[in-house]
């Protein structure tokens, strides 16, 4: 599953310097056995299912803020529906 980080400045601030880790998930808040889905599905053949990734895999990207979010990099948009939950 690709991620975005995009914090607030305080949590920014402390993990500054940790960035790749943070977009990994290597900062050791990852529970095995998490992830549901088959990640074939999710065109992420290679990676292991319910494992963090690796540095600079490409599947975490930093960002300031959300504003001009970039969907056409392949980010799907919340439906409409979604959003009302």
């Amino acid at each position: 599953m690709r991620v975005v980080w995009c914090p607030h400045p305080g949590l920014r601030e402390e993990y500054r310097g940790k960035e790749k880790e943070v977009l990994a998930g290597l900062t050791g808040q990852h529970i095995d056995g998490e992830v549901e889905d088959t990640l074939e599905d999710a065109g992420a053949a290679g990676r292991v299912k319910g494992k963090p990734g690796k540095i600079d895999d490409g599947w975490g990207q930093f960002l300031q803020t959300l504003e001009g979010f970039p969907y056409q990099n392949g980010w799907q948009a919340i439906s409409e529906q979604a959003k009302s939950y």
